[in-house]
């Protein structure tokens, strides 16, 4: 009986964890993606930004 109960281990014992593997990579692979489209969100609303106007310089250059 103890030996059947074994080869159960054996047998399913690496599909299960080969898959609990490639579940766990996934997850981190779409945390990382998605945390990568939030910077490039926030960079592209930050270049598409309208740049302040350069004020006037109260001071007027002359050659003379």
């Amino acid at each position: 009986m103890k030996s059947s109960v074994m080869n159960k281990m054996r047998e399913w014992g690496f599909p299960v964890i080969v898959i609990a593997a490639w579940f766990l990579g996934f997850a981190y692979t779409l945390a990382r993606l998605g945390e990568a489209h939030r910077t490039h969100s926030a960079a592209a609303v930050a270049a598409q930004a309208p740049a302040q106007p350069v004020p006037a310089s109260p001071y007027v250059a002359s050659a003379e």
